[in-house]
């Protein structure tokens, strides 16, 4: 049985106008399909979690090309899947249908002449 972490941020995705621009048809996507988010204007973000989010007088933000932050979107339910036990999971599924262990090897190999 596949057990999945769900390791659940704390804070939200930060956005440029730019690229909340983008995001605003998957947002009404995961509204349409009955997912809860709660979407932040910069200054709020700013008051709330202590950061700077008007960055255009910044001289090192300008060198990493960084923009203002115009939104961010926190979703309570999205999360990380744990990679290591999605492969186990895949793992003992082979196994457990092919009555065989899995190999893993370093050094590439031919298959078929490919």
């Amino acid at each position: 049985m596949l057990q999945v972490k769900q390791i659940q941020p704390k804070v939200p995705v930060l956005f440029d106008e730019e690229g909340y621009r983008h995001m605003q048809p998957v947002l009404k996507d995961l509204a349409r399909k009955g997912f809860e988010y709660k979407e932040y204007d910069g200054n709020e973000l700013g008051e709330k979690l202590g950061i700077q989010t008007n960055l255009t007088d910044d001289k090192e933000a300008q060198l990493m090309g960084l923009a203002n932050v115009h939104k961010g979107i926190f979703i309570p339910k999205a999360g990380l899947i744990d990679v290591d036990s999605l492969v186990k999971f895949y793992e003992s599924e082979f196994e457990a249908g092919w009555k065989n262990s899995v190999r893993y090897r370093s050094e590439k190999y031919s298959c078929g002449g490919m």
